[in-house]
């Protein structure tokens, strides 16, 4: 799709990757590398490559296996994960920093309700073998040390390069900012004449201890400029302004919206109300989530966002806060979503819920994206209410207790965007390590010496 503003520059990453030194960094064959971005098969048997790596990788996936099948009905005895938290152990003795790799992409395939614990284990002993992978995370102040680190902004831009380069989504059309600049780029796009869709993962760089991200998508529709802020802590309007809590962003947007202007006659708000997270971390996942599903919903051509909402019943129907909340723009609380936005919902009760009352869906407008099968083929996923009730039966866990359930498919995708970032920091930093290595004058994939120089800190995309 096209668009007309300027594409992010890579000084928008924030914090980029270290200097490159000379330790020699993991390669991976183009096998490998397709089988981390792909989904794995159930048996490590089917899989592209085996030959070089360790033999225990193929024991804890058939045993993640099994153990993810029976978790999805029953709780799972701590006794079970013992021998996965072995491996775990071996692997960091044996200091392979792909086999590790590829451990955590199993723990992240077949996730079961103790699977965390374990992946941030891992996590933190690549990262004690590669140092440099520090510039991915964000040290996250929390209660319990399982839940794991945030992504900083620059990890969730790489993102967005990943679903431009393997998606093939528009250059620039998402990435993360900081909300210091929402104003600015809400204000650029309403103006734009081409632009006809942004989507923003908005970090807040006025307070640097506050890790929470929201996603913001703006949308242009029959001359009006739409835009949603789906933050996935939800948001209280109360008619006592002392009880009313709504996400940093959203107040960015109403003082600067607060006195009628040009650009204020232009737009309308939405903010959605239901919590969706309740993870400690887990925001940015849930940003990059929905903006994906906003993005390819409107590349495809489906039921355009603004008409699912318009098309609902009057439960579902947006309804005004301006009664409640100063503003010079209309504003509106949202309590649906389209199923495929509702799939990363961790309460089990609220999806049952939706379910039972699901909103209005036009069956001929119902989106259908493009997913990858292990083996690397593409088919299409209708994101209906059926594909809603496979997915979520695929992820749903019960504690070790038994007494709760939850729905771990958000966490199978932060544990799987994790993995991707680590390996296209290998891959990205291998290949600047051949070109400084290499003979002078011979630059394959480099032009000059500036061209190696800019190599060696990263700043080349894959």
């Amino acid at each position: 799709m096209a668009n007309s503003l300027e594409t992010i520059p890579d000084h928008c990453y924030n914090s980029p990757p270290p200097e490159h030194n000379k330790k020699p960094k993991p390669q991976f064959t183009p096998e490998r590398y397709k089988t981390i971005k792909n989904p794995l098969p159930r048996a490590p048997e089917e899989m592209a490559y085996r030959q070089t790596r360790d033999p225990c990788l193929d024991v804890a996936h058939r045993a993640l296996v099994t153990m993810a099948d029976v978790n999805q009905k029953s709780s799972l005895p701590p006794s079970e994960m013992q021998p996965v938290k072995q491996i775990a152990q071996d692997l960091t003795v044996h200091r392979n920093q792909k086999d590790i790799l590829m451990f955590m992409k199993t723990l992240s395939e077949f996730v079961v309700y103790e699977t965390k614990g374990i992946f941030f284990g891992a996590l933190k002993d690549l990262i004690q073998l590669c140092h440099e992978l520090n510039y991915l995370f964000l040290k996250t102040e929390t209660r319990d040390p399982i839940e794991g680190p945030s992504l900083k902004p620059f990890a969730i831009n790489d993102l967005c390069h990943f679903y431009e380069e393997e998606f093939h989504f528009s250059p620039g059309v998402l990435s993360c900012q900081p909300i210091s600049k929402l104003t600015k780029l809400v204000s650029e796009f309403i103006r734009s004449d081409t632009s006809t869709m942004r989507g923003f993962v908005i970090h807040n760089d006025y307070d640097p201890f506050d890790g929470h991200v929201v996603p913001v998508f703006i949308i242009k529709y029959k001359g009006m400029n739409h835009l949603f802020i789906f933050d996935s802590r939800g948001h209280t309007v109360s008619n006592f302004p002392n009880e009313t809590v709504v996400s940093r962003t959203l107040d960015e947007l109403l003082e600067y919206f607060y006195e009628e202007s040009e650009e204020s006659k232009k737009i309308s708000l939405y903010s959605y109300q239901i919590q969706r997270q309740f993870s400690e971390v887990g925001c940015a996942t849930f940003s990059m989530l929905d903006l994906k599903n906003l993005y390819e919903r409107h590349a495809g051509g489906f039921e355009h966002i603004v008409d699912f909402y318009r098309s609902q019943k009057e439960a579902y129907r947006p309804k005004s806060l301006n009664d409640r909340i100063a503003s010079s723009v209309p504003i509106y609380e949202l309590n649906v979503l389209p199923p495929e936005m509702m799939k990363a919902t961790q309460s089990c009760s609220q999806i049952c819920h939706y379910q039972d009352r699901p909103p209005t869906l036009n069956p001929e407008l119902t989106p259908a994206f493009l997913r990858s099968l292990p083996a690397g083929e593409t088919y299409k996923k209708v994101q209906d209410l059926m594909n809603l009730r496979r997915a979520v039966n695929d992820s749903i866990r019960v504690s070790p207790t038994a007494d709760r359930t939850r729905n771990l498919y958000v966490e199978k995708k932060r544990f799987s965007d994790i993995v991707i970032l680590i390996c296209r920091h290998f891959v990205r930093s291998a290949k600047a390590q051949d070109q400084i290595s290499a003979p002078k004058g011979e630059f394959p994939a480099f032009g000059d010496d500036k061209e190696v120089v800019a190599a060696s800190k990263f700043h080349a995309t894959v």
